[in-house]
């Protein structure tokens, strides 16, 4: 298989694996990390995370990018070239892929556009000063009700990630990455290091790492399952994308553990800013936050610190940074295709695939006002159209198409070619390839079904 030029290569392996990184570190890691753990048992949810991120998360990402560098292809041509049999069939794979990164990018710079508006509110004074709750609330509802509003930002969202993605892989997507990753670390050390500070800390360290057995159930143990697989962008194309445009000198098995470690360490790291805070401002259930955990409770808990303002404009600044390198990701898969399909430059792919992104992103913007896509989605689906393209995106979608990427590991790729991509340089050697193919082709699809079942309601 022929490599891709160099100018659509990573200019290094440290160019790689901050990428893949930035990825992986989205919103799910920094804000929905945080409030899963304080509803699942604290120290005990995390230790069954950790052992998820060893079985699922490290397995399929070093699937996926052994998948992309040995094809040199975007998603949809990779599995086609790759399989030793019935190529039609197996592409689809990565069709699927790529749907499922358009559809979670339409409404995830949705999301990411609350932190922009958050942003703004916490600079100009537009949040609340009261220790009221719900006038916390109350922001957060009038936000999602005012569609103007979540457009704006959408279209900034989707702007933001177009002229990064334009300018090509080593130009844009590296450099840039590097910029926001580097940002996003020091931003987290700066306010760890303030949380250190304050009274509640050690009870937060207690919290993170402690083990609350009585809020620890099966239904934890799913989420913990399928938070380690959709916190590392796995089944979107994404990170077989990136992995296509890494040279033949580079490991994909080590890179692969020092993302999912780099990944688990930042999401340890939020609950370690987030906790502190919360119980410093009086609210001492933090299982009770749920997903307002940063949007709601965070700020009106900032409010006891010395300089709380500045304080949560740095968190949501956070949240911006990490949001961009993840939406980054996910436009690529799209481009990439159009690059390699239909041989589109690539500022005009990137345009392309842009624009229709935010079109889609559209009705997800419209998901909370009087109208179809929320009342009217509600009638025929039971859901908005929001809910719905999260759900069918990120519990059906992302697990058919990892179990379908564990399947092609084990019956359609040639078995000398997939070693081959392990033991170039002796990363690991032949017997650590044995093990994490026998992983990745039996252990991870056993948890990928499971989860799988219990979307369906099977127990």
């Amino acid at each position: 298989m022929e490599e891709r030029k160099a100018s659509s290569q990573w200019g290094s392996r440290l160019g790689f694996m901050v990428a893949a990184l930035g990825s992986a570190l989205g919103l799910g890691s920094l804000w929905r990390f945080p409030y899963i753990a304080a509803e699942n048992g604290g120290g005990l949810f995390v230790l069954v995370y950790l052992v998820f991120i060893v079985l699922l998360g490290v397995p399929l990402m070093a699937a996926e990018m052994a998948i992309g560098r040995s094809s040199q292809s975007s998603p949809v041509r990779a599995y086609g070239t790759l399989a030793t049999r019935h190529k039609r069939a197996w592409q689809s794979i990565g069709v699927l892929g790529v749907i499922t990164g358009v559809l979670i990018l339409s409404y995830y710079s949705v999301v990411a556009g609350w932190s922009l508006d958050y942003l703004r509110l916490s600079l100009t004074g537009g949040l609340p000063t009261s220790n009221d709750i719900d006038a916390f609330k109350g922001v957060f509802d009038e936000l999602l009700k005012s569609p103007g509003t979540l457009l704006f930002w959408h279209v900034v969202v989707m702007l933001c990630t177009a002229w990064v993605v334009g300018r090509g892989v080593k130009g844009g997507i590296e450099q840039v990455t590097e910029w926001l990753m580097a940002i996003l670390f020091l931003i987290l050390i700066v306010l760890l290091g303030y949380s250190m500070t304050l009274p509640t800390f050690i009870d937060s360290v207690k919290f993170v790492f402690g083990f609350h057995a009585e809020d620890f159930t099966s239904e934890s143990v799913l989420e913990a399952a399928g938070h380690a697989f959709f916190t590392l962008s796995l089944g979107m194309g994404a990170m077989l994308t990136y992995g296509s445009y890494l040279d033949k000198r580079s490991g994909v098995l080590s890179t692969a553990v020092l993302v999912s470690v780099m990944d688990t360490v930042a999401s340890l790291v939020a609950c370690l800013v987030v906790f502190p805070v919360t119980l410093n401002g009086g609210i001492t259930e933090l299982k009770e936050g749920g997903p307002g955990l940063v949007f709601n409770t965070l700020p009106l808990s900032a409010q006891a610190l010395p300089f709380g303002g500045v304080w949560i404009s740095v968190v949501f600044a956070l949240l911006f940074v990490a949001a961009l390198a993840s939406t980054v990701s996910l436009l690529e898969v799209p481009v990439s295709v159009l690059i390699d399909s239909f041989g589109l430059a690539r500022r005009k792919a990137t345009a392309l695939a842009a624009g229709v992104i935010t079109l889609l992103g559209t009705p997800a913007a419209l998901s909370w006002t009087p109208g179809f896509f929320s009342a009217g989605m509600t009638k025929i689906f039971g859901k908005s159209w929001f809910d719905l393209v999260d759900n069918l995106s990120a519990n059906w979608f992302l697990s058919l198409g990892a179990l379908g990427t564990c399947l092609f590991i084990a019956f359609a790729m040639d078995r000398k070619q997939l070693a081959a991509e392990f033991v170039r340089n002796h990363e690991g050697g032949r017997k650590l390839f044995q093990l994490w193919f026998l992983t990745t082709t039996v252990v991870s699809p056993i948890i990928i079904v499971v989860v799988f079942l219990k979307t369906l309601n099977v127990f």
